[in-house]
């Protein structure tokens, strides 16, 4: 099984039970798939696809799990790193990333997680 029919599986047969709870909130199985298929829908309508890497740097917080899932639904592949490194260095080595969220983009990552939550 992988992560994709996890929680698909899991959104279907347990809708309504605690999938994940981050600081004060609460997601049951059902809220937290569609918020994934939500943000793996907006990477899809810009181009992310199977085989892709997806780059990201940033702390713990509930928009890196939604991240994490939602590229995992897309077949492609997650390339977070710790938030200690420097996301110029990391874009000087290997292949260049699909995408990459660093420190700067946070506001912008949060406030995109707030109006998800909010069904905007």
């Amino acid at each position: 099984m992988n992560v994709r029919s996890f929680l698909e599986e899991k959104a279907a047969r347990l809708p309504d039970k605690t999938c994940l709870v981050f600081e004060r909130e609460r997601f049951s199985f059902r809220e937290f798939d569609a918020l994934v298929n939500r943000v793996a829908n907006s990477l899809a309508d810009l181009g992310v696809g199977p085989g892709d890497r997806v780059g990201g740097v940033m702390p713990n917080c509930l928009e890196w799990i939604v991240l994490y899932f939602a590229v995992a639904k897309l077949g492609a592949a997650n390339v977070f790193v710790n938030t200690q490194y420097d996301a110029n260095l990391l874009l000087g080595t290997g292949p260049e990333p699909t995408g990459l969220i660093d420190k700067q983009d946070e506001a912008s990552l949060r406030d995109v997680g707030r109006r998800l939550r909010a069904g905007g």
